[in-house]
């Protein structure tokens, strides 16, 4: 069983980069991918493997896209508020909205760590399997 899991995961690591060599990772820095011409890259009825590769990069990168550039900002400024506000606030203990809007900024942080290290992994493995059509960084 764990042989055929191995083969398995080997061959679905090895063969993709065969047959899809037509597949680009939109540029996300420094302006991020917005899906300006749509993330489904399949025009027509019958898709092929690249298109449907492509349609998986640009879903991808349009997540890293909203996670750096728009729920990362709100949330920086929401934990920022609450610290400011933390001290003010009437009926509250003082301590208490300080430490959620730290908890607030620290989640943010390592949010933003993992899907760089994330994206920082797979352009990694892409780019020791042979595919040298990545962009991004």
């Amino acid at each position: 069983m764990k042989k055929t899991i191995f083969i398995f995961c080997f061959l679905s690591l090895v063969l993709p980069p065969l047959f899809v060599s037509a597949s680009t990772m939109p540029d996300i820095f420094p302006k991020g991918y917005w899906a300006t011409g749509g993330l489904v890259s399949c025009t027509g009825g019958n898709c092929s493997l690249d298109e449907l590769i492509q349609t998986v990069l640009n879903v991808v990168s349009f997540g890293i896209t909203l996670a750096l550039f728009v729920a990362a900002p709100i949330l920086f400024g929401w934990g920022g508020i609450k610290i400011m506000l933390g001290s003010q606030l009437p009926g509250l203990e003082k301590g208490s909205t300080i430490s959620e809007g730290k908890k607030i900024l620290t989640g943010t942080l390592i949010g933003i760590l993992i899907v760089l290290t994330a994206y920082l992994m797979i352009k990694t493995l892409v780019s020791l399997l042979g595919i040298t059509n990545i962009g991004g960084f």
